[in-house]
């Protein structure tokens, strides 16, 4: 028997009294490789149904093995890049992109890390953007990246050396002062705040609405 996703929703699976043909259906989508939503397989790994947390165990693990492998395979390229020429920035780019990639990928599933692990990864993501920043220092996308992942981290010491390395970089760009401006937000620091924003206000340049908006959200705080 084939398994529709739009006949039965595969997590509607998991409300069936019928334990047998609950176990048919998620093990039938396991084989089709239909199962990709990871709080499905979360649903499954904790199912009452000891064939079907079997089966949905089995398939985490062996996910989990292939993105390690993905990942070692990615991790050796990052340790070569420098062997590249200097002129090749582009190469240089492109696996350090490839490897921030399955990074995110790899950190996506850290409900199944380990604290230590995970902690180590993100540290790595980090480093990784960071690399860019300077490869590619005209990409205002790294920037942004790091930003935000330094400040998911709580690392506000170096989020606030990448916004400074941002907007000396880009001093009429207001993307820019709005990193600023949330770094200030989460450090709770509401006079450096008002100050970030009155400098985008003075900004001699158009701003966008998303910028306007967080003037009229400050300014009537």
């Amino acid at each position: 028997m084939d398994y529709d996703e739009n006949i039965v929703p595969l997590n509607d699976t998991f409300l069936m009294d019928d334990a047998k043909k609950k176990r048919e259906f998620f093990t039938t989508a396991i084989k089709q490789n239909v199962v990709t939503n990871r709080s499905i397989l979360r649903m499954a790994m904790g199912d009452s149904d000891r064939e079907t947390a079997y089966y949905a165990v089995s398939l985490m693990t062996t996910k989990l093995e292939a993105l390690d492998n993905r990942l070692f395979a990615a991790e050796d390229a990052v340790r070569h890049v420098d062997e590249l020429p200097n002129w090749d920035t582009a190469g240089k780019a492109d696996i350090l992109n490839r490897y921030i990639e399955i990074l995110k990928e790899y950190l996506s599933y850290g409900d199944f890390i380990d604290s230590v692990t995970y902690k180590q990864k993100r540290l790595d993501y980090q480093l990784a953007l960071d690399r860019l920043t300077k490869l590619r220092p005209e990409d205002k996308d790294y920037y942004e990246e790091e930003i935000d992942l330094l400040l998911d981290m709580k690392d506000f010491a170096t989020a606030t050396r990448v916004c400074e390395t941002f907007q000396a970089r880009f001093p009429t760009e207001e993307r820019a002062y709005l990193a600023f401006i949330k770094l200030y937000q989460a450090q709770g620091e509401p006079v450096k705040l008002r100050e970030k924003i009155k400098e985008l206000k003075a900004c001699p340049v158009e701003l966008s609405v998303e910028a306007l908006r967080v003037i009229r959200f400050w300014d009537g705080a």
